[in-house]
């Protein structure tokens, strides 16, 4: 018995909807763009009045970008604490290499931008205790994020994110009315400047510092004031976007903030803010880039008392940390390890 087109299109929507929850929740891995090409050219004609499953494949090709294990988007053949340098040739379709650290926020915003473009790129983790000298030929502070792609190499988080964003616009990250855009800039720089050193000054701290506390807390007031006045339920508008992907790896630690301080952002008080930090802790790319709370817990205990370790969470742990007074929490250390040894 022959079944009706619609009835087809039902059962795969009902298919799609299935494998999408398998995927997010990590119990399917498979070649995401295999599958969609062999899916579209086999139902395309079938399908192509379809406005509803066309839909579907969409969001379905969407949700499955973030939602492979890292490795995928990254490098699925190396290994991320595998310290490459950037003479090292790439995988096939892999386009850039990252260097990053896995508790970095800085670095975290890079990856956030990768994953949410669905760019396929080689990470490598560096130790910042153990920075080759090399490593300063890329970035002179020694710091990460750095990203190289075609023989040049970038850093600086917001730069670098700015420049992938640039170079791979599909899909827009960014409003394209420009005053509209340019809002959307000052609420990220506002947060770089003044909440970020909030932060952590607070976490520095180690503790429920009064001071400190009403100081971070001043500027997610501003944050939430922002919402508020916008009236969208993200800082880019009614969908996820460039400036929320800046914002968001510090209220990924807000958690972590409360294991050290016992901070916690008020509901009543800055129900955006809060309602913000829901969405976001749901959006396929965050999902994708998070790190676990316990690790960052125990990273960040480390280092507020001038002890990192860079190296928690890789494959081959070390015990090959400093005791120096903190500079700041972005890798810049004292000259004996920020600086060239040779």
């Amino acid at each position: 018995m022959k079944m009706s087109h619609t009835k087809i299109v039902n059962k795969l929507l009902t298919s799609c909807s299935r494998l999408i929850s398998l995927t997010k929740i990590g119990c399917i891995r498979f070649k995401e763009d295999t599958f969609i090409t062999r899916f579209s050219s086999r139902s395309s004609q079938l399908f192509r009045k379809h406005r509803t499953f066309n839909s579907a494949l969409i969001s379905f090709s969407v949700l499955t970008v973030p939602s492979y294990s890292q490795h995928l988007r990254s490098n699925s053949m190396s290994n991320p604490d595998e310290l490459r340098g950037p003479e090292v040739p790439l995988l096939p379709g892999q386009v850039l290499r990252l260097y990053s650290m896995r508790m970095c926020p800085y670095a975290q915003r890079v990856r956030l931008i990768l994953a949410a473009k669905g760019i396929k790129y080689d990470l490598v983790n560096v130790d910042l205790n153990t920075k080759p000298d090399w490593f300063f030929d890329l970035n002179p502070s020694g710091e990460v994020p750095v990203v190289v792609y075609e023989g040049g190499h970038i850093y600086e988080s917001l730069v670098t994110a700015e420049f992938l964003d640039d170079i791979f616009p599909e899909p827009p990250l960014y409003a394209t009315d420009p005053l509209v855009k340019a809002y959307e800039k000052i609420y990220f720089n506002h947060w770089t400047k003044k909440g970020i050193p909030a932060f952590y000054s607070l976490l520095w701290s180690g503790y429920s510092d009064p001071e400190q506390s009403r100081r971070l807390e001043e500027n997610i007031q501003v944050l939430d004031g922002y919402l508020k006045k916008l009236g969208k339920p993200y800082f880019h508008g009614e969908q996820v976007g460039f400036s929320d992907y800046m914002i968001w790896p510090w209220f990924e630690r807000m958690p972590m903030l409360k294991d050290v301080t016992n901070f916690t952002i008020c509901p009543l008080k800055y129900p955006h803010i809060t309602a913000w930090v829901d969405r976001m802790w749901q959006d396929p790319v965050v999902q994708a880039c998070m790190t676990d709370r316990k690790m960052l817990t125990v990273h960040y205990e480390k280092y507020r008392t001038g002890k990192p370790d860079f190296t928690i969470g890789s494959v081959k742990l070390t015990n090959n940390v400093v005791q120096d007074p903190l500079e700041n929490l972005d890798g810049l250390r004292d000259p004996a390890t920020r600086d060239r040894q040779k």
